[in-house]
């Protein structure tokens, strides 16, 4: 049963989007006023370092909070067939990762400018460290809607293909795909013979 078709389910999934969307937007508002007022502005050129500074908590904020909760909620928020919300969904990330390079290099730039050293806070190797668990996931997604048929193959297919290729079993495998492609058929019912 597919649940994304009714009309309570999609009432709620659109409020729920609307508040994200509005917790997004206060954050990127109160994130603007904090460094515009408060911190001098955001300038990635400038030669002042605290204003090439300011541009990494807004191009993180921008790029990990607000870009990639779009491409999480691009499911729901975009009416389009199935693809194209898939197409969506792998651009806006992409989208973030690109922010989210310009903001670790303002930081890394910050840094050369006061000539202080990279890398030497539990802040900075966390977020290298999710910045690449987040590429690396983004990579394998890119890889897996390529390689399975544009993103039409099924997870199921995927295994099944996966079993494939490290399966000696021949009959094992062949028992799974066949399950696997009945998926959507009716279970035929037994015929009961009376002796």
């Amino acid at each position: 049963m597919d649940t994304v078709n009714r009309p309570g389910f999609r009432h709620t999934a659109s409020a729920i989007a609307a508040l994200a969307h509005i917790f997004g937007l206060t954050a990127c508002i109160l994130t603007l006023v904090w460094l515009l007022h408060y911190r001098g502005g955001l300038a990635y050129d400038s030669r002042s370092a605290d204003l090439v500074f300011n541009c990494h908590p807004f191009f993180m904020l921008l790029g990990f909070v607000i870009v990639s909760g779009e491409a999480i909620m691009a499911y729901k928020t975009v009416r389009a067939d199935k693809m194209t919300t898939k197409i969506v969904h792998m651009a806006l990330h992409f989208v973030a990762i690109c922010m989210g390079i310009v903001g670790i290099n303002a930081a890394f730039k910050f840094h050369d400018m006061i000539k202080l050293e990279h890398m030497f806070s539990l802040h900075s190797w966390i977020g290298i460290v999710t910045f690449c668990l987040y590429g690396l996931q983004w990579l394998l997604g890119l890889c897996t809607f390529l390689f399975t048929g544009k993103g039409s193959g099924t997870t199921k297919q995927v295994e099944v293909e996966v079993e494939l290729q490290n399966n000696s079993q021949g009959d094992v495998v062949a028992d799974t795909q066949e399950t696997s492609e009945n998926v959507d058929e009716e279970p035929e019912a037994e015929q009961v013979t009376p002796e």
